[in-house]
Formats: C-alpha cells, sequence, structure tokens
C-alpha cells in the first residue's frame, strides 16, 4: 500500500505545474509519457489560441482512456466550430472506442455537427455509413439527416 501513495503523491507533485505553464509547455505536456500530465494539460489548455486543433491531434493518438475523457470533455466546453471536422476525422479511426466516444460527444454537441453528420451519413462508402448509422440512435439520425 505504501507504493499506491507514493505514487499518488508523485503524480500529484508532478500534476501541480501545469497549472502555470504556458500554452507551449500544455500543448508539450499533452505529448509527455505520463497519462496523468496528459489529462491535466487536456484540461488546462481550454485557454489556449489554438486548443482546439491541440486537442484533436492529441485524441486521434491518445489510449489512455482518462485522457481521452479530458480531451473529450475539453474539446465540448470550447464550442469551437471547428471541432467537428477534427472529430468527424476520428470516426474513420481503426479504434473502435475513440470512434464510440466521438459519436458520444457529435450526441452532445447536438445541432452544431448536423451538417457535417449529414454529410458522413451520405458518405459513399456505405460501409462507413452504415456503421455510423448504427452507432446512432434513430431520433439523432432523423435530427441530423433533416436539414
Amino acid at each position: 500500500m505504501g507504493l499506491v501513495k507514493a505514487k499518488a503523491v508523485e503524480c500529484a507533485v508532478k500534476a501541480e505545474p501545469i497549472e502555470q505553464q504556458s500554452c507551449e509547455e500544455l500543448a508539450a505536456a499533452l505529448e509527455d509519457s505520463d497519462a496523468t500530465v496528459r489529462r491535466h494539460a487536456a484540461q488546462k489548455i481550454t485557454a489556449c489560441l489554438d486548443a482546439a486543433t491541440t486537442l484533436v491531434s492529441r485524441l486521434k493518438r491518445e489510449e489512455n482512456t482518462a485522457v481521452r475523457e479530458a480531451i473529450l470533455n475539453s474539446l465540448l466546453r470550447l464550442h469551437d466550430p471547428s471541432i467537428s471536422s477534427g472529430l468527424a476525422d476520428c470516426l474513420r479511426s481503426e479504434d473502435a472506442a475513440l470512434r464510440n466516444d466521438v459519436i458520444e460527444a457529435f450526441k452532445q454537441l447536438g445541432d452544431e455537427v448536423a451538417p457535417i453528420l449529414r454529410s458522413l451519413l451520405a458518405d459513399p462508402d456505405r460501409t462507413f455509413a452504415s456503421s455510423l448509422s448504427i452507432s446512432l440512435t434513430p431520433s439523432a439520425i432523423q435530427m441530423w439527416s433533416n436539414g
């Protein structure tokens, strides 16, 4: 049990300086090998100018569930129109968990993503479009198909 406490202290100490970091340092922290550092950076970077681009870029490569959740929560808080297309790119990922997380984010964004989802549902790649429609609720498909 002593090891667990030591690790918790180590994480808290390592994550603390992030609050005082510049946007460049936060972007660099998103690439840190420590998931706790990446998670804290994802939570703090929202005040930075290019946060949406930086977060979407990291999301495409992030494997840690807690970090991915922090990135998506930060993206949802940004209300940046550019995130829709970045998130849409993630729907073509081989990572099923990432695709599911992005679909959940789209559901929370609602009408903001209607145009991009309309185009995705009409994608010439019928396998992709079918897979996407299976992942969405019937009411979501109807809302995003009409317009």
